[in-house]
């Protein structure tokens, strides 16, 4: 897969701010929308405004699906989550896949580098292995881009981790109400 020196400008368009200083960072913000405290409904209208093709908007998901492939070159899926409780935000995650290109998690890292700055923390080695790097923001917001090994796709992840932590609680709660539902089902055919 080929980098385009214009699916950089998509993407830092697509994050707010201009370039900061080591240390200090803007707000955190998909398509010139703060990200802390947006609802579902902001949100979509946003995605839509600026060319996300949706695959599934739906309520009785946590997370919308989207084609980002007009809007950021290289990136083949976009997800949102929400809070089922409130509609809030809770995280959002470009997926840039790739067969053994071991440089792209580097190339996502830089972008988001000329936006936000060094990031907080970062693992690993870009030429073998896991990589990970964070932006942690003070409002609670958080800028991941990751790859896990062999698989070299790289993940670009924009995170409320409150919002996050309230999401997984809720799909855990969901997932043990399920099971307790299939125990009952099952319970007279033994």
């Amino acid at each position: 897969m080929k980098w385009h020196v214009w699916a950089a400008a998509a993407l830092m368009a697509g994050m707010a701010g201009s370039g900061m200083a080591a240390g200090a960072h803007a707000p955190l913000q998909l398509f010139g929308t703060p990200l802390a405290g947006a609802t579902r409904p902001s949100l979509r209208q946003v995605l839509k405004a600026h060319g996300m093709v949706a695959t599934r908007e739906d309520d009785r998901y946590w997370a919308d699906t989207y084609d980002p492939g007009s809007t950021l070159e290289g990136a083949d899926a976009f997800n949102v989550g929400y809070v089922e409780a409130t509609g809030r935000f809770a995280n959002a995650t470009y997926r840039f896949p790739a067969f053994m290109d071991t440089g792209l998690v580097a190339r996502v890292v830089t972008m988001v580098q000329a936006k936000y700055g060094p990031p907080s923390s970062r693992t690993g080695r870009v030429e073998l292995g896991p990589v990970r790097a964070r932006w942690d923001f003070p409002d609670g917001m958080r800028i991941e881009v990751s790859r896990d090994w062999p698989d070299t796709t790289t993940y670009l992840r924009f995170e409320d981790r409150e919002a996050t932590r309230v999401e997984n609680a809720e799909m855990a709660a969901e997932e043990q109400r399920a099971a307790r539902q299939q125990a009952v089902r099952q319970d007279s055919a033994y």
